[in-house]
């Protein structure tokens, strides 16, 4: 396999397993899975000394905080009234301002981006060992 195709496969994998972490069946949009990323990237902002807020986050993403809002529902405890979330990322009070809020993931979105993490970075080693 050619190492652009290994590049692929990776991000293949790497879908899939973000797909399987579904519970309803249903293909998580890639909007969503941004979403996810961007918590895992920003959630703890170590230049910033803590948590991007919503407001940020939204900004970072560029979607609007209402799009944002959904989505972490989506990704949250509950979605709607009659409808689970995902669990993969947790809205808590941003500790300098308890008026805004931040997003973290929870332990069981630490661990699909942890395995996310390493499906990509072992690919990727992969490819770099063949091109050098």
């Amino acid at each position: 396999m050619t190492p652009e195709k290994e590049v692929l496969r990776a991000y293949l994998e790497a879908n899939k397993r973000v797909q399987a972490a579904q519970t309803d069946g249903q293909i998580m949009p890639l909007a969503i899975l941004n979403t996810l990323l961007g918590a895992a990237i920003w959630g703890d902002d170590p230049v910033r000394e803590g948590p991007a807020t919503l407001e940020e986050l939204a900004g970072r993403l560029g979607i609007t905080p209402t799009t944002l809002s959904t989505h972490l529902r989506y990704l949250g405890d509950k979605y709607r009234s009659d409808k689970d979330g995902l669990g993969l990322v947790s809205v808590e009070e941003y500790p300098p301002n308890r008026r805004m809020k931040t997003a973290r993931l929870t332990h069981k979105g630490r661990a699909l981006v942890d395995q996310l993490t390493y499906i990509l970075t072992h690919i990727r080693g992969i490819v770099h060992a063949d091109t050098a």
